[in-house]
């Protein structure tokens, strides 16, 4: 029986949560959030009206793991 999208996601969450920990600290904006569920928390989007949108401290937290993410990938790629 395959797994459902939430088993697989809450697997793939398990397995990620411990190296999150050890390497939040390689950005300054993520030091303040100790596990994923304290991401998951602070970018999720709010609703004022009919917008929607993310706090500046989510989209920060956003930010900061795009660039921790382009740092690895650059460190191994073979472009300039």
């Amino acid at each position: 029986m395959p797994l459902s999208f939430f088993q697989s996601l809450s697997a793939e969450l398990a397995l990620l949560g411990p190296r999150y920990e050890t390497r939040r600290f390689e950005h300054p904006a993520l030091h303040s959030y100790p596990s994923i569920d304290s991401i998951l928390v602070e970018t999720r989007t709010r609703k004022s009206g009919k917008q929607r949108y993310v706090t500046p401290e989510g989209a920060a937290i956003l930010c900061a793991l795009t660039a921790v993410a382009y740092r690895r990938t650059r460190t191994f790629s073979f472009l300039p």
